[in-house]
């Protein structure tokens, strides 16, 4: 399942949410989600970003548990 959901107007906000189950052994279970932010001041667009990974294996147990931020601009 993933949705993804995008809002422009003054300033740009986008959300993402993906599940995917079934994955490497049987029932294992991996989900995403992700929010961004660009903010426009003038000419420069300052854009940020934040994202979260989870895995877990058949029995509920987490595997892998992951953080990922971004700054940037145009």
């Amino acid at each position: 399942m993933a949705l993804g959901v995008t809002y422009a107007g003054p300033v740009t906000v986008s959300s993402t949410y993906q599940q995917i189950k079934g994955i490497a052994s049987g029932d294992a279970e991996s989900k995403r989600f992700s929010l961004g932010l660009a903010v426009p001041f003038g000419a420069f667009t300052g854009k940020v970003y934040y994202a979260k990974a989870e895995t877990d294996d058949a029995a509920g147990a987490k595997i892998s548990d992951s953080d990922y931020f971004g700054v940037g601009g145009d």
